[in-house]
């Protein structure tokens, strides 16, 4: 009985989690309610940022961030690798697309988050079609944001499956090529070094982690 306080005790109360903007509004706030479902003990509290935090400064438990995983001071442990889709609404898929199955690029808006620049080169790149120089490049604070365009049908946009996944399922946007792009990075839970995850910390992990592998059945 006493190990059953315990343990109860150890799961109850407040996590802060910051979390990188695109994958807290595209994939883990509405999924949030999964967590509580099985912890109902457990409030999140996220918190929306995609700086490098201090965490001898801040409130944050844990975060989420965007990355190559190697931060100084941090553990880091990866939730998925990142594999890009060029994605963009039905509508403007259509317009360019070449007869060929290939993308007109001379037609794309190219939307992107203004930290995220490189990934264009790298597709394109990658694609034949040379760098973005001479194209048109719309840059939005954050991938959130440049995601958001595309869905409204501005242009197309880079993103991994899972941060657009719904949208793809609703029909609001399309993979408009096959090509995908493996940038090397990834989503990573980080927290500090020296510092043990607590009983909340972990099962909010494991929790992301089978979330994760859950939804990326199919999508290997």
């Amino acid at each position: 009985s006493a190990t059953a306080n315990f343990q109860a005790s150890e799961l109850g109360g407040t996590l802060t989690v910051s979390i990188a903007p695109s994958f807290a509004s595209r994939w883990l706030l509405k999924r949030l309610g999964k967590f509580r479902a099985l912890y109902p003990t457990i409030a999140i509290e996220p918190e929306i940022a995609s700086n490098l935090l201090d965490f001898g400064r801040s409130h944050i438990d844990v975060a989420i961030r965007h990355g190559s995983g190697a931060w100084p001071g941090l553990n880091a442990e990866k939730l998925f690798d990142e594999t890009l889709w060029m994605v963009g609404s039905p509508q403007v898929a259509n317009t360019i697309l070449a007869q060929d199955g290939t993308i007109d690029f001379a037609k794309a808006v190219l939307l992107t988050a203004s930290v995220r620049t490189g990934e264009l080169k790298i597709w394109l790149d990658e694609s034949g079609s040379g760098g973005p120089e001479g194209r048109e490049v719309i840059h939005y604070p954050t991938q959130a944001l440049a995601l958001d365009g595309a869905v409204s049908g501005l242009g197309v946009a880079l993103a991994d499956y899972r941060i657009v996944e719904d949208e793809i399922r609703e029909g609001r946007l399309v993979q408009v090529t096959d090509q995908t792009v493996q940038t090397g990075r990834g989503y990573y839970l980080v927290w500090p070094k020296g510092q043990a995850l607590d009983a909340k910390s972990h099962a909010f992990m494991t929790w992301l982690a089978e979330e994760i592998s859950r939804h990326a059945n199919g999508h290997s």
